[in-house]
């Protein structure tokens, strides 16, 4: 065994041991995109079917690290390419290490080792076309007259004065409501922050102080001030809040046939219309999930669920890592994932339109992580080693047998 070949065995290891640093990474990423012999290519092949490895051993966080290694070398090529140039090549040798490591399916990097001819390198073409991931925020508000303002036109200052409240964006560039000490409105005004498909995350203060942030595809309707009994607003899509502490006005939040009750606490609700689930999920405090007359007192990492059948179930101990993975820009697919899953989160952040053909693997399972800071080409391209089939129309994906 020469030096070379010993480097990759300690590097490999460390990668399967989660111990592998940034640079080590990188090192590995190195090493394979200068492979011009072949050489580094078969000495992992060896390793790992000496080893009998399986993706499953490995840590999420390693997998992480290399696929933002390979986002960030791609930015850079990024900027050395001439504006002219029709066609950016990403080094299948990158994207055989990464995708096989960290892109969503468990088949382990032996299986692409093995299904690709070492003469025949992969290229990924990407256009001009191609979608990134959201960078700038396309929320709207809808006032209690029906005007809309486009939060992410506006500048700092007064938006909006509905009685005394006034919406403002604040010198940060947040959004909050501000109660003045006028006369209070004699009617409820409601508001509707609307965050659409293809745009970033979006967080608003409301009139109590409490912060909501809303993931694309979701929108919540609010009192503009909370002068009734409750402070009682209503979401579709997902959110997650950190209540103001009000011991004589409950916090509820309505999604559905679902409905959240809490004092002051922090805690995330999933119920996009095309999830077969409604989950809410609690961060701390305390909150009661109720659904007809079935009702649910969470403790802190608990998660209550309710189905298509509005049955209402307890999950003891939720994942936080998955379950908040949006709102730390991530898509998280830590245990393994049907394929219409993954699309489902993948078609709200990127605004896409999916279909499957007939035979199309729906139920294919995957594992694994992505940065939401990925291009719709990187993630494709990952897709693409699974074995996955597609067609893409611009921000039409089509599944394929």
């Amino acid at each position: 065994m020469n030096a070379q070949q010993e480097t990759i065995r300690q590097l490999l290891s460390k990668v399967k041991a989660a111990t592998a640093t940034s640079e080590e990474c990188e090192q590995l990423l190195q090493l394979m995109n200068s492979d011009q012999s072949g050489e580094v290519i078969s000495c992992m092949n060896d390793y790992y079917e000496a080893q009998k490895l399986e993706f499953e051993d490995a840590e999420n966080d390693t997998w992480k690290e290399l696929f933002r290694s390979i986002i960030n070398i791609d930015k850079q090529e990024e900027t050395n390419i001439s504006k002219t140039a029709p066609v950016r090549h990403i080094h299948w040798r990158r994207w055989c290490i990464a995708a096989s490591f960290v892109a969503l399916a468990g088949i382990g990097i032996y299986w692409w080792l093995h299904s690709q001819k070492k003469d025949a390198p992969v290229i990924a073409k990407t256009t001009p076309t191609d979608i990134t991931a959201p960078r700038q925020n396309r929320a709207i508000v809808t006032l209690s007259d029906g005007r809309t303002i486009l939060l992410d036109s506006t500048v700092n200052g007064q938006l909006a004065l509905q009685g005394d409240v006034k919406l403002v964006k604040l010198s940060n560039g947040q959004f909050a409501y501000q109660k003045g000490t006028g006369a209070s409105m004699e009617k409820i005004q409601y508001n509707t922050l609307t965050n659409p498909r293809g745009s970033r995350v979006m967080d608003m203060t409301l009139a109590d102080g409490s912060r909501v942030w809303l993931n694309a595809g979701s929108s919540i309707t609010y009192p503009v001030a909370f002068n009734g009994e409750s402070r009682t607003v209503e979401l579709k899509g997902e959110g997650y809040f950190d209540v103001a502490k009000d011991a004589g006005k409950p916090f509820k939040v309505k999604t559905g046939s679902v409905e959240v009750e809490v004092l002051g606490t922090q805690f995330n609700i999933n119920a996009y219309n095309d999830e077969p689930i409604i989950k809410t999920t609690l961060v701390q405090g305390s909150v009661r999930v109720s659904t007809g007359n079935q009702q649910q007192k969470l403790l802190p990492g608990q998660q209550a669920q309710v189905n298509e059948n509005k049955q209402l179930k307890l999950l003891k101990q939720s994942d936080m890592e998955v379950e908040l993975a949006w709102k730390n820009n991530e898509f998280n697919f830590k245990y393994l994932t049907d394929l219409r899953t993954v699309l489902r989160q993948l078609a709200r952040w990127y605004d896409l339109e999916i279909s499957y053909e007939t035979g199309a693997p729906e139920h294919l399972q995957f594992k694994g992580a992505i940065p939401m800071d990925a291009t719709l080409s990187q993630v494709l391209e990952a897709l693409k080693t699974t074995g996955v089939h597609f067609q893409q129309d611009a921000k039409k994906i089509t599944i394929l047998p």
